[in-house]
This record gives C-alpha cells, structure tokens and sequence, in this order.
C-alpha cells in the first residue's frame, strides 16, 4: 500500500426543477455533477524504471524489454522488463484514480383519456476517468487500455467503462377495458465505450489481455507498409464495420481509450394485467409479463448487436530486429458487430389483496 494513500472520496452536487404545467401535464429537469479523486488502481512497481526503447512508427510508444528479446513472431517475454528476479511481480496500492460525471436529465408526464397515462424521460450523460478498475483480483487493474505505460494514469483520460452519452425511458398505460389493463415501457440507449487495440502484448506490460491501444497508421503516408494501408483502405470502406470513420479521421494517431461506442441499444416490455373483484372488498390480481417484446413478434428482433469493450485492429504478425518495428496486418473485421442479448420471457403472477 502506498505510503500517501488516501480512502477515496467523492462529491456530488445537483439542481432540480419541477413544475405542474397544467392539471394533466408536470415537467421537470435535472443537472447532476459528479467528482470522484483518491479512487484505488495498483501499480507494477517490479518493472524497470525506463523502456529499454520506444517504437518511432507508433507514436514512441514504450517498450518495457530490450528488442532482442522480441522473438520473430512478435512475442515479448515480461520477465525481461522486471526491475529483479528475486521476487515476482510487485503491485502497490495508489490514489491515483479519478472520475468526473455530469448528466442532464428532463421528464414528463400526462395524465391523458380515462386514466391512460404517459411518461418521458431523456438523458444526456458523460463519464470520464483515468480507470475503471474498482474491484476484485489486483492484477486487473493493470488491463487498462494505455498507449505503452500501464503506470501513466494520466495519460489514460478518457470515455468511462459505464459512460452512455444518451438515454431515452418510455412509459405508457392505456385505458382499462373490462378490467384489463395494458402497459408498456420502453428503454434505449447509447451503446457502451470501446477501445482499439492490438492482438498482443507488444509494450511487454505482462498483461493477459488485449490491452495495447493501437496505432492507426496514415493508409497515405509514405512510409506505411503497403499491406498496412491496402487494409486500412478495405476497412474504412466496410459497410458492416462501424470503426471505419474513427480510423480515417485519426489516421497517424495513436487510438484513445473507449473512443468509439457500440450503436444504440433498446428494449420493450409489454405488462397485461386483470383485477378480479371477489368478496368484501377484497381483490385478485393477474399479471403476465412480457419480456423483450419484439423477439416474441420475430426472432430476428430484440437482440443486442455489439462489438464488445475492445476490437483488435492490428494482428501482432512479427518483429523486425533491424528496424525495431511490429510487422501487423489489418482485422478486417474490426468493427463488425455480433449479435447477443436475452431471448424474450414470459411471466405471470398473481396477487391477492384483502
């Protein structure tokens, strides 16, 4: 544990508006400011204190064992990046983490014809931190995306691992008729962050996964590989890839943590429900629940179309010893989304009240 390590700490501040507009309709809105400092990351404090070198083509990015180490495939091996082989690998406990959120939020509701109703919600939102670690096995704190130094937390700024940018909640009720009553609600939202990396552990950081943001190479400049470029060219030109616009207006760039997001995601449920008076004021109640509507309507509908928290660009396909440079070639299917997501369910319940 770090000698200057502090619990952390977190602020929150917010505003609210509320008004009734007219007898049937209220409205309101919401600013919410979050700010959280002295969160907890660990630390590889058994490395070496400098890279052995830097990879020019890539930025300078960080290489934490020496290049003749690298074999031909592109493999680093993480015991030549420690500082000593005496003791195994040594993590400390810092307040390094940071995180800083703030969300808008306006609703409204109607009480409209014979007691239906209908209510709104939308929300715009953005979380930032330098690490989204908060829990479990130490280790998986150095899994962070980073562009060469796990241990740079400033360099890691960027989209959260929970941010959304928009949320849009739904709520409707129509009219009872003969005792049934039908509700709805619906919820979308932006697709969670994403990050592109590379296949393998080209920075010799020792971490078992993909967690090397990629260099995006100019397709245009002079000294990209021609495989590189034609790959890059055929990638931003996919249809079904949704990384083809970052890559080509970040050409010559190192990619930035959870810079791109997964495309919208939304859900419908539908609630069916019966009261049946009985005796003596008393009263039973029948509820069947569906679940993720529209797959019931077609099983092509209702799924979760994503491309998960990270998409590998570059696959690590050796080392030039000579030129101290990765040989890749481009994933072409970067960026193409696979389906996943619940199924529909149903469920029913019944309640009795006396």
């Amino acid at each position: 544990i770090g000698a200057d390590y502090q619990s952390p700490t977190t602020a929150k501040a917010n505003v609210s508006y509320q008004r009734r507009i007219a007898s049937w309709l209220t409205g309101g809105a919401s600013l919410f400011y979050t700010r959280g400092w002295d969160n907890y990351h660990y630390l590889d404090r058994n490395r070496v204190a400098e890279p052995f070198f830097r990879l020019a083509n890539e930025a300078n990015r960080e290489v934490w064992v020496p290049a003749n180490t690298i074999d031909a495939t592109g493999n680093t091996f993480n015991t030549n990046a420690v500082a000593t082989r005496e003791i195994g690998r040594v993590l400390e406990m810092v307040s390094e983490g940071q995180l800083e959120q703030k969300t808008f939020t306006v609703e409204g509701g109607a009480t409209l014809y014979k007691g239906s109703a209908l209510t709104v919600s939308y929300t715009l939102n953005s979380t930032r931190d330098n690490s989204s670690y908060n829990c479990c096995v130490a280790g998986t704190a150095l899994n962070t995306f980073n562009s060469g130094d796990p241990n740079n937390l400033s360099a890691m700024w960027g989209r959260s691992d929970s941010d959304f940018r928009h949320k849009l909640v739904l709520f409707g009720s129509l009219p009872a008729v003969y005792g049934f009553r039908v509700s709805a609600r619906y919820v979308g939202n932006s697709g969670s962050p994403f990050s592109l990396v590379t296949s393998r552990d080209i920075n010799g950081d020792a971490s078992p996964n993909p967690n090397d943001l990629a260099f995006i190479f100019d397709p245009n400049a002079a000294g990209t590989p021609s495989d590189i470029a034609n790959g890059l060219r055929t990638l931003i030109d996919n249809p079904r890839s949704i990384v083809g616009e970052y890559v080509r207006d970040n050409a010559g760039r190192m990619s930035t943590r959870n810079a791109l997001y997964n495309p919208w995601q939304e859900r419908l449920d539908l609630r069916v429900s019966k009261t049946f008076r009985t005796y003596r004021g008393q009263s039973a109640e029948l509820t069947i629940d569906i679940f993720n509507l529209p797959n019931l309507l077609n099983s092509d509908w209702g799924g979760v179309y994503s491309a998960g928290a990270r998409q590998t660009l570059l696959n690590v396909v050796g080392f030039d010893q000579t030129a101290r440079t990765f040989r890749y070639n481009v994933n072409q299917n970067a960026g193409v989304l696979t389906k996943s997501g619940n199924p529909y369910q149903i469920q029913a319940g019944l309640a009795y009240r006396f």
